[in-house]
């Protein structure tokens, strides 16, 4: 387990991200491709290799995510030549860890945030990793890391969210201030657990959404709904009118855990057609290659295939022992 909270964590992964696009900006102002891939590789020879990672992240958050994704195809091809450990822990899909925090924790917390923001006069509802936990499991989910409410924006601001959530004395994490996209993170008073507030976006009928990669948005646009109360482990909560429809349209089939789940490239409605979204699918795969995570690589593989149907790259691509 990380030593680190979830925010602890982001807060260094952001700033290795600055550090390297600081690094990066010579050969950028120089437009010198060369160059970039000469100090990507440098790193690519130290014992730990994610380092050059934050080169290839820099490069694609800077506005160049094609460029930083052909660096990183040439990567994977060398990565893929290499023989490969077929092993039983390999092939095994991969299990997030367990959520620092105990089910009593998340109660508490969610109770708390819910009432306080309730008793200002704002409609909070579950979303999302609650929400999925609630109708599934009828429970938090274990290896859900924060909790996820939301907020329509035509009813309260980020501004405002914000403003009474700090009077409360919660810690603020992140606040990407009103008009929207915006986004609050905040931490419960007297725990460490982050609240992940999401506000809904009404625009042309749609209630919109957004996920922010590499530095790119990821503008989600979600089927419009009402609110409903419902109970959940002893809390009465707002959720969306229609749940299942509401986790159908970002899960797609949400009564099965899936063997393999990512934000981006299993969500229905990411727009494959967005570079950013293909250097993710590349990142993602290079990761788990470091790894030695074959169950991964093969369905990463997998969406490569489907969704670049036309790409040399994907459909050439050939993994050690497996194809």
């Amino acid at each position: 387990m990380s030593i680190l909270t979830p925010t602890q964590h982001l807060t260094l992964t952001r700033l290795a991200h600055k550090g390297s696009q600081w690094l990066l900006a010579p050969a950028l102002w120089l437009k010198r491709p060369s160059l970039v891939r000469w100090q990507i590789q440098l790193l690519e020879g130290f014992s730990y290799r994610k380092l050059s990672h934050f080169f290839y992240d820099a490069l694609a958050a800077s506005g160049h995510p094609e460029v930083a994704r052909d660096l990183l195809f040439a990567h994977i091809n060398r990565l893929a030549s290499r023989p490969v450990s077929v092993s039983a822990e390999a092939l095994r899909p991969y299990t997030p860890p367990l959520a620092q925090f105990t089910r009593t924790e998340k109660h508490r917390a969610l109770t708390k945030v819910l009432a306080d923001l309730e008793a200002q006069g704002v409609r909070p509802f579950l979303c999302f990793g609650v929400l999925l936990g609630f109708l599934r499991e009828g429970d938090f989910m274990q290896h859900d890391a924060d909790l996820d409410i939301g907020i329509l924006l035509q009813e309260h601001s980020c501004n405002q969210v914000h403003a009474i959530l700090k009077k409360m004395g919660y810690h603020i994490d992140s606040h990407q201030p009103d008009p929207w996209p915006c986004r609050l993170k905040v931490t419960v008073p007297g725990t460490e657990i982050p609240v992940d507030i999401i506000f809904f976006h009404p625009h042309e009928g749609k209630l919109q959404t957004f996920a922010e990669c590499y530095g790119h948005l990821l503008i989600r646009n979600r089927t419009a709904f009402t609110l409903t109360r419902a109970e959940f482990q002893g809390i009465t909560a707002w959720i969306p009118e229609n749940p299942k429809a509401f986790l159908t349209e970002n899960y797609q089939d949400w009564r099965h855990k899936a063997d393999y789940h990512h934000w981006v490239l299993t969500s229905p409605l990411t727009d494959f057609s967005q570079p950013i979204v293909e250097y993710c699918l590349a990142r993602e795969l290079a990761y788990s290659l470091y790894r030695n995570r074959l169950h991964t690589v093969m369905r990463l593989m997998a969406i490569g295939k489907s969704r670049y149907a036309h790409s040399p790259f994907w459909q050439e691509l050939i993994i050690g022992q497996v194809s």
